[in-house]
């Protein structure tokens, strides 16, 4: 297993660092680094090709990319292999379909979400469709105008789920990947959620029945059933301690591949992971645990499933701090961490 990390970074800084687990001295080594990519705060992997694909998180200039790499595990390589420029102000999140045929990035900045057709054979990676949003929200500091932050697909890939950040509503479109423009308008365009909130990252459950949204600005999880999405959230639970008064800066949200457990952090003055049990059938959480992200801002999280671990990417302390995950769900911290500067996202390539 190698786990892969994007960063905040200059161009001639290493940006994604790559760690091979070693399963004799249970640890990670360092086994290559990129450079030549500004801010590759965010991650995709595709296991099978063994492909990074990789944004540029560029402020203030709307000239963004997208860089994908092939890697040889074998002998701890990386290379080049493709760059595809887009208009995105601020890119901060990337997915795709499993047939890599489309890849979705959300601008923050400009409130836009890309869709670009991957290469295939010969043909080279190219816009098809460039989806621009409006509304505001409360938070005149941040919710000024339209930031998209995150698009995930349904586990059947018929939809496209997208939050807005800046606007507190949570997007649906249609996927038709054969069509010129693969997005087109669900019947149930958006649900409104509360005002201020401040919607972020977006996580399913295994089977892809429960939907389940963090709110950076209000710090709170909602739940909803992708089978009756019209019908608005199931649940809303807070990732707040009782009497909290600090700044709510909630960042990511992960689900364990069993679908039992959730895991979402909190940076501000919390920096903290917060663990909820999992109820099978309603899909609604309860919560199990509150610990410290041994870091300052944890910003993405990884679960290694087969390691028994947890990984949290914690910006402002330039590291990866390693959990233990315990048969009840429950972390432990195991006293190690990765030394990376800014460290914004961990992703993983499973070795074939």
């Amino acid at each position: 297993m190698v786990v892969v990390v994007g960063s905040y970074s200059k161009v001639n800084s290493p940006g994604i660092h790559l760690y091979r687990w070693d399963d004799v001295e249970n640890r990670f080594e360092n086994t290559a680094n990129i450079t030549g990519i500004e801010n590759p705060s965010f991650l995709n992997i595709d296991s099978a090709n063994e492909l990074i694909y990789a944004i540029t998180e560029k402020k203030e200039d709307a000239d963004a990319e997208l860089h994908i790499y092939k890697i040889d595990v074998a002998q701890d390589q990386v290379s080049l292999t493709t760059r595809i420029p887009f208009e995105g102000e601020g890119s901060c999140y990337i997915s795709r379909d499993t047939t890599s045929r489309h890849a979705f990035i959300t601008n923050y900045g400009n409130g836009t979400l890309t869709v670009i057709k991957l290469p295939e054979g010969d043909l080279p990676g190219t816009v098809v469709q460039q989806l621009q949003f409006d509304g505001s929200g409360p938070n005149t500091e941040r919710q000024e105008k339209a930031h998209i932050h995150a698009a995930l697909l349904s586990k059947d890939e018929r939809y496209l789920y997208s939050s807005d950040l800046g606007a507190d509503r949570l997007y649906r479109f249609s996927y038709q990947p054969e069509a010129d423009l693969p997005l087109q308008p669900d019947q149930t365009m958006y649900i409104q959620l509360p005002a201020g909130c401040g919607p972020r990252h977006l996580a399913l459950s295994p089977n892809g029945k429960w939907l389940y949204l963090i709110t950076e600005l209000s710090g709170e999880i909602f739940v909803f059933d992708t089978l009756n999405f019209g019908a608005g959230w199931l649940q809303k639970i807070s990732l707040l301690q009782d009497g909290y008064s600090g700044k709510i800066e909630a960042a990511d949200i992960k689900v364990h591949p069993n679908g039992a457990y959730l895991y979402a952090c909190n940076r501000g003055n919390a920096n903290e992971i917060v663990v909820f049990s999992v109820e099978p059938i309603s899909g609604q959480l309860f919560f199990l645990q509150r610990t410290g992200a041994a870091g300052l801002s944890p910003r993405g999280l990884l679960i290694c499933e087969e390691q028994g671990l947890l990984l949290a990417a914690n910006e402002q302390s330039d590291n990866v701090s390693i959990f233990k995950l315990l048969p009840n769900g429950m972390l432990e911290f195991s006293k190690e961490h990765l030394q990376i500067p800014c460290p914004t996202c961990v992703a993983e390539l499973r070795e074939n």
